[in-house]
């Protein structure tokens, strides 16, 4: 059965342990299907075709859910790799706020841009532990972060461009300064 051996490498990955309840959740949804098939095959062998067909249906449907299941189940090992890159980026971003506000430059849009990327992590990571969320709004809050990434960098290379500037200026005023002009 396709859907049970996907179960097991998605259980395997790095970080499925995390997410014991959704392996169990899992596991549960791919023990349904097998009962599922015996009841097709019982009321197959009884005559009751109507039965069978409507057993049928809902097996199919299981294992669509078990599918998607086990896909978040194996997208969760990169969730967790993306969320701890995520922490680094935010730290690197907070250095470079303090080396920018060293140079006496306001990095307020910076910080507050950073408040809302721990926001949204924290987001991400209460998601991973919900056992019915869905692979659209892992996606959905991912794009959010990188959206919040790129605005972040964004204003950190105009913010370091207006710094150099300055700095420019004020060796340009001292070295006038310095030749009497």
């Amino acid at each position: 059965m396709a859907a049970k051996k996907k179960a097991a490498k998605a259980k395997k990955k790095k970080g499925a342990a995390e997410y014991a309840d959704i392996v169990a959740k899992v596991e549960a949804r791919v023990g349904g299907i097998r009962g599922r098939f015996e009841e097709i095959k019982r009321a197959g062998a009884s005559g009751d075709f109507e039965d069978a067909m409507d057993s049928m249906q809902e097996f199919f449907e299981d294992i669509g859910d078990a599918h998607r299941e086990v896909g978040v189940l194996s997208q969760l090992s990169n969730i967790s790799r993306m969320i701890r890159s995520g922490e680094k980026e935010i730290a690197r971003f907070e250095k470079q706020v303090k080396r920018l506000e060293k140079k006496g430059i306001d990095a307020s849009s910076i910080t507050s841009l950073i408040a809302e990327g721990r926001a949204k992590l924290a987001e991400l990571k209460a998601l991973s532990k919900n056992t019915s969320a869905e692979p659209e709004d892992f996606f959905a809050i991912m794009e959010e972060l990188d959206e919040i990434r790129q605005r972040a960098t964004d204003e950190f290379n105009a913010l370091q461009d207006r710094g150099a500037s300055q700095e420019g200026a004020v060796i340009r005023a001292l070295i006038e300064l310095r030749e009497g002009r």
